[in-house]
């Protein structure tokens, strides 16, 4: 992956990291004031001096955008010697730019990546990696911080979204949205949350755009077919541009969303690739979750540890690999709680999104952290609210949505992307600040509807209309919504129990004795946060047969893991 390790001296000189690289650095840059280490793969990694002599080191994928075109930066040195250029830029990068004295450093507009920032009265340490952070910092959780986290994204889902940019360790500063930090005599950091584009743009020209930017750049394009809407749209963008492509299809073999793939590949003559949740789970997967763990953290669940094996597949046969993950964010996932506030009369009030976010996992700490984490959350919550616009002339699920939009890809996805390019470039072309702040130009009833997506796979290539939607084993008309399928799916489920194993089970039954092992440790039995009875009883349960225990395993376990 992209990574950077440094530190500034502020009473001493700087440190020294270098043994705590994760990969060979590509450059290093040693003084008495500043020491850094970075690198990573060609794609997601590049640095170089300016005309004033000053170093600079990118990482992850900034382009300019120009009207409704997403374009390669071609002149770095015009870009990073223009602060008012530097904002206008889009992707998921960090870029850091050192005069030798100090540091500036931005992100991208959504807060995709992101730097850890650690001061004290000698040094400010810094590094992109979470792993790195817990090798040389070693820090311990802030509860009151994380209890924003703990309250929306446990169990650990991607279902949800914690409504703040701060880091849930203690000491510990991170980079928010949007954000220029200047590490110096001491750390300032400037955020700049996301608000609707005033101005409306071509959004299809912008999605086409960015979708075809890699192309011209990748000899091998690969992209992660399946038979849903998300990525269909995308697909129909390259089938027009008469895009090379090999498609890729994750999951079961049995599964309707599996046929539909294969047959959209096999129809338009593209190489088609399955790779199974088996093939892509190491021999050793307690050794692979763990490693999953460290690099993602808190929020991030282990049982999803097969997917790092399921991207370094992908890069033995492809240079680029693009998806359509993380394309109900434009959709903007439509949930119960957006459309019961369309019912309301009244503006969104603290209530009602506490209300929606509020989640209650399973009681693994003692009263007294627990109620430091329900504090937290509270705190956090009222602090985000506050940053709100009024809803005055806005729909209420429209200002539910500009709150997700605000929060969801830094919190979710920001750990993610650091790692994925390790073995890849996911260029995610959905995900993009100028694509998502033209959202609120579009009507409710159009984005409800998929508009977007149905728009762009017309204009693009309207035979994959033809082809069924799908959701694992259920399909449905294409004219059929993404609630409509939603709904048969759990009409279909009602009477007919799923009967392949769960995948959470797979991993909790095959990595038995590692978990017990895990709660026997000194670490977990001498750590006075824990309610080690609840645990244990957690556990007692589940491995006895009782399955509905399953969920409050992998919430402790995803903790202890993740911290």
């Amino acid at each position: 992956m992209s990574w950077i390790i440094g530190s500034l001296g502020k009473t001493k000189a700087a440190r020294d990291y270098g043994r705590s690289c994760p990969t060979e650095p590509k450059i290093s840059f040693n003084t008495d004031r500043i020491r850094i280490w970075a690198g990573g793969i060609d794609s997601t990694f590049r640095f170089g001096k300016l005309a004033s002599g000053d170093e600079y080191y990118v990482l992850g994928y900034a382009v300019q955008v120009i009207g409704s075109s997403y374009y390669s930066i071609t002149d770095w040195d015009g870009i990073l010697s223009d602060e008012s250029r530097i904002s206008s830029l889009d992707g998921h990068f960090l870029i850091i730019i050192n005069n030798g004295k100090e540091l500036k450093v931005y992100n991208d507009p959504l807060g995709k990546r992101g730097l850890y920032i650690v001061e004290n009265e000698e040094e400010i340490f810094f590094t992109s990696s979470l792993s790195a952070l817990k090798e040389i910092k070693h820090p311990q959780i802030d509860y009151s911080e994380f209890g924003v986290h703990w309250h929306t994204r446990f169990p650990p889902s991607n279902d949800n979204y914690s409504p703040a940019l701060n880091c849930p360790y203690r000491g510990v500063q991170t980079l928010g949205t949007g954000a220029k930090a200047i590490l110096g005599d001491t750390v300032c950091i400037t955020n700049t949350l996301l608000s609707p584009a005033t101005e409306s743009k071509d959004i299809y020209q912008l999605m086409e755009s960015f979708s075809l930017l890699p192309v011209s750049q990748s000899q091998r394009m690969a992209i992660g077919l399946s038979g849903g809407m998300d990525v269909r749209p995308l697909l129909a963008v390259y089938l027009k541009a008469g895009t090379e492509l090999t498609a890729v299809n994750y999951g079961n073999a049995d599964s309707m969303d599996f046929r539909i793939a294969k047959q959209m590949a096999e129809d338009h003559n593209m190489p088609f690739r399955h790779v199974s949740y088996e093939e892509a789970e190491a021999e050793d997967s307690w050794e692979q979750a763990c490693v999953f763990m460290q690099n993602r953290g808190l929020s991030a669940n282990p049982a999803n540890a097969p997917y790092s094996g399921y991207y370094k597949i992908v890069a033995e046969f492809a240079d680029c690999f693009v998806s359509g993950f993380f394309g109900e964010l434009f959709r903007f996932r439509f949930f119960v709680a957006h459309l019961a506030s369309l019912l309301k009369a009244r503006k969104p009030v603290l209530q009602d999104l506490a209300g929606y976010l509020y989640k209650i996992p399973p009681p693994i700490f003692q009263p007294e952290i627990q109620q430091q984490l329900h504090k937290g959350f509270i705190s956090n919550l009222k602090a985000s609210f506050e940053t709100m616009p009024s809803a005055k002339g806005m729909l209420n699920p429209l200002w539910f949505n500009l709150f997700l939009a605000r929060y969801l890809p830094a919190t979710a996805t920001g750990a993610i992307l650091n790692d994925l390019d390790q073995v890849l470039l996911d260029h995610m072309p959905w995900l993009q600040a100028e694509i998502i702040k033209q959202h609120w130009q579009n009507g409710f009833t159009f984005q409800l509807g998929e508009g977007v997506h149905r728009v762009l796979l017309k204009r693009n290539f309207p035979a994959l209309e033809s082809y069924p939607l799908a959701l694992a084993d259920i399909s449905a008309p294409y004219y059929y919504r993404q609630y409509m399928v939603k709904l048969k799916m759990w009409s279909y489920y009602k009477t007919h129990p799923l009967t392949r194993e769960n995948r959470l089970d797979r991993f909790l039954q095959n990595n038995k004795e590692a978990v017990l092992d895990l709660f026997n440790s000194s670490k977990v039995q001498t750590n006075a946060a824990y309610n080690l009875k609840e645990i244990d009883s957690y556990l007692s349960h589940y491995y006895k047969g009782d399955g509905g225990y399953r969920q409050a395993v992998n919430t402790w376990l995803a903790y202890e893991l993740g911290k």
